[in-house]
């Protein structure tokens, strides 16, 4: 008599071609880059804290035009924390640009009224 001997392989975790721990099958979607932004300096400002810029925090891409426009009817500026823009007083109607060049958290505040401080955050 003759006897059959069965054989079971158990095939786990074998990877082919490069494969590694952070490896995926699907890729997420891409953020969409946001190359241009306002802030807006509200009516009151001087008295609105974190609420005087909106939105606050901003967030750009890198590369990104942020605009600050003053619709307040008092004279304000936006300088960075760090000393990298300062945009000189703005009266009432004025804006004022800056381009970001690198990812980072840039807080800001106005320098007439220093209670108004706002971040920009680019990625």
């Amino acid at each position: 008599m003759s006897r059959r001997i069965g054989v079971v392989v158990i095939v786990s975790g074998i990877c082919f071609g490069g494969c590694d721990e952070k490896s995926t099958d699907v890729a997420g979607p891409t953020p969409p880059r946001i190359l241009t932004a306002t802030v807006t300096i509200q009516p009151s400002a001087r008295t609105l804290a974190t609420a005087a810029f909106v939105p606050n925090p901003v967030t750009l891409s890198v590369a990104g035009v942020l605009t600050w426009a003053n619709t307040d009817s008092n004279t304000h500026d936006m300088v960075s924390d760090t000393g990298l823009w300062d945009s000189g007083r703005m009266a009432s109607g004025a804006s004022y640009q800056f381009t970001f060049s690198s990812r980072g958290s840039f807080p800001y505040h106005c320098s007439i009224h220093p209670g108004m401080v706002g971040t920009v955050v680019v990625q």
